[in-house]
């Protein structure tokens, strides 16, 4: 029971480090490329933008397309061995 406990404790510990290490190093991310996409305006930038949503949004489609198909599944007969 007593060891149940100190890992719970030790659990919860390493958990509350972690997460409090994440938050203190999401804000900085450094990176030069990530901001110069981040302040890419252009017609050019926005039209490449749009064409990547509507490619990710066809897919999404398909998926769901997909995932309807396989709830409409018809039961088959099982053969007893």
């Amino acid at each position: 029971m007593w060891v149940a406990i100190i890992a719970i404790v030790l659990g919860g510990a390493w958990w509350l480090s972690s997460s409090s290490m994440q938050q203190a190093q999401a804000p900085g991310n450094g990176s030069a490329a990530g901001t110069a996409a981040a302040n890419d305006n252009s017609d050019a930038a926005i039209d490449q933008s749009m064409a990547n949503i509507d490619a990710q949004l066809n897919g999404l489609s398909s998926d769901t397309v997909t995932v309807d198909q396989s709830m409409n599944d018809q039961p088959v007969q099982q053969q007893a061995l």
